[in-house]
Parts: structure tokens; sequence; C-alpha cells
């Protein structure tokens, strides 16, 4: 999705106003709307609406920024969430479409970006191979998460589902997040990554979240 407005202005008026109401945040989680860095966002009586993620441009690559969102906040967020989620289904989490797609390799290019300096949250995207052919067009999701504890505050998808409940998409966004965690874990904790990054990371993480292991 290259721009904002030909995603939004393909939305109807309802869907449209739905769509801008994930992107509200409180004044305090805002932080100074006012700074350069937060170019698109706009106060209003309820809070700050961020920017829209599919306008923005300098998104980074680079694993180390994302936030440190375990399964709990996951798991949390997906039962709470209007969509196909409960705690039946998390339990038996590894069945689920959203996982399949992950570990499958379907989530690719993963980004962040900080949307300000002040602000304290941040959003994550990544394009998701939908069906079983890689050559398949992929949807585009977003995440909003808070930086420092990493909880879900908000997602997004360009599907169907994507814009009234929590599809697929953003699940398996949300597990390749999850993933990062350990990888990251991994990272810092062993000296050598040869030794501990198992063939599971090697083949079916990191590839597509593009670290390369030396």
């Amino acid at each position: 999705m290259s721009s904002s407005n030909s995603y939004i202005s393909s939305l109807e008026p309802n869907d449209r106003t739905r769509y801008f109401e994930k992107l509200m945040v409180s004044v305090e989680d805002a932080g100074d709307s006012s700074n350069p860095e937060v170019t698109g966002s706009a106060v209003t009586g309820d809070g700050v609406r961020l920017p829209d993620p599919y306008s923005l441009t300098g998104w980074k690559d680079d694993l180390s920024l994302w936030p440190d969102t375990d399964y709990g906040c996951i798991y949390t967020y997906l039962i709470e969430a209007p969509g196909p989620f409960n705690g039946e289904a998390m339990k038996a989490y590894k069945s689920l479409e959203a996982y399949n797609l992950f570990i499958s390799g379907h989530v690719r290019e993963c980004r962040y970006h900080p949307i300000g300096k002040n602000v304290k949250v941040c959003f994550l995207k990544a394009k998701v191979v939908p069906g079983q052919r890689v050559t398949e067009t992929p949807h585009n999701p977003w995440v909003c998460l808070t930086k420092k504890e990493g909880y879900v505050m908000a997602a997004h998808c360009t599907c169907m589902a994507g814009l009234g409940e929590v599809c697929s998409h953003v699940a398996a966004l949300l597990f390749a997040v999850e993933a990062s965690r350990s990888l990251q874990e991994k990272r810092t904790s062993c000296t050598s990554r040869k030794a501990v990054w198992n063939k599971y990371y090697k083949d079916k993480v990191c590839s597509y979240l593009g670290i390369i292991i030396e």
C-alpha cells in the first residue's frame, strides 16, 4: 500500500471513522504531539490521533528497536479484541492459521516506526501472504505497541476482515514480534549464536525477518 489516501479513500464513511478510532491514543501516550516528528497527528477532544501508518516514511529495518512483546501481551489482546480468537483457541495456538502463516514464512518485510521521539507507542508493519502459495498478493497489517512494555494497543489489516476484527494476518505479525523477543534474548545472552540458534529460528524466523546469522 503505497499511499495512505488511496486506502483511506476506498473505505466507506463508517469504516473510515472506525479506522481513525484505532489510531486514537491518550495525550500522555502521544507525547509532544506538536513535535515535527509526529507529522500527521491530530489533537481531538478524545486524545490524539496518531498518523496513518500507511502514509509514514522512514520505516526502520532493525530488530533491536522492536518492543519486548511477550506471549502474554499477545494472548491478552487477541482474546479481548473482536475476532476468532478465544481462550480455547489460544491454548492450541500452534494449530491456528495465524501461527501456521508465521512458521511457514508468510510474514515478510517486518519494519519498525518510532512515530516520534517522545511518543510512547510505535508501529510495526509487515506483508503477510494469505494463502499457501507465496506468490499470492500479500495483505498489509500493522500493529501499535507501547515501546516500553510491549502492550498491543491497536491493529489493522487491509484484508476484508481486518477493519472490524483481529484477523489471522495481524496475529501472524504478532507471533513474529514475539519470536523476535526470543531472538534478541539469544543474541544478547550467548557468545556463540551458531551454537544456540537452532534450525527452527534460522530457517523459519531469521530469513524472513531479514536477520543474517554469520
